[in-house]
């Protein structure tokens, strides 16, 4: 939190709070003059060592793909960067919450939208040399009327966990 607060203290931007936080990241409100923000702070663990430094080219790398992009159903990245030994990712703040905090209330005839945005996302990031790699309901953000879903976390591609021995002698090298 205190990263989050000098960050956005350094920009004359207001910290609003915590939206959630994994493993390998937090992500926060913020207001920006732009509008609404989410602020994704990855952990100085994660990005530690030489795999994290594999990890900060992928992150960058990731971006430059995604630059411009402006897709409906993954978040939009404003800009990232390195900040304070670690890495930073400013996006548009989506409205909803996760898929995994509300599934229970998804009505039967929202299904096949959400399956096709999230599809749509997945092709979209192909189209881009990208994927995905851990596409569950923890990683989507739906709407408050179910109407919209957004596909989140997508540089978790660098995770181990999924990964063939192959790719992580890659990461490793």
């Amino acid at each position: 939190m205190e990263v989050a607060r000098i960050f956005c203290g350094g920009r004359g931007w207001q910290l609003s709070g915590l939206l959630g936080h994994g493993r390998t990241a937090s992500v926060f409100a913020i207001g920006t003059p732009q509008g609404p923000r989410a602020l994704k702070l990855f952990t100085r663990i994660y990005l530690s060592g030489h795999v994290g430094a594999q990890r900060r080219r992928h992150l960058t790398s990731i971006v430059a793909k995604l630059e411009g992009c402006d897709f409906p159903h993954l978040p939009r990245i404003d800009e990232c960067g390195p900040f304070a030994d670690t890495f930073y990712m400013v996006m548009r703040q989506e409205r909803g919450g996760l898929l995994s905090e509300r599934l229970g209330e998804v009505l039967r005839e929202s299904i096949r939208a959400i399956v096709h945005q999230i599809a749509s996302a997945a092709h979209f990031l192909e189209g881009r040399g990208l994927c995905h790699r851990d596409i569950k309901c923890a990683n989507i953000l739906i709407s408050d009327d179910f109407t919209h879903a957004v596909l989140v976390d997508i540089e978790n591609d660098l995770s181990a966990q999924y990964c063939s021995p192959e790719y992580i002698l890659i990461l490793l090298q």
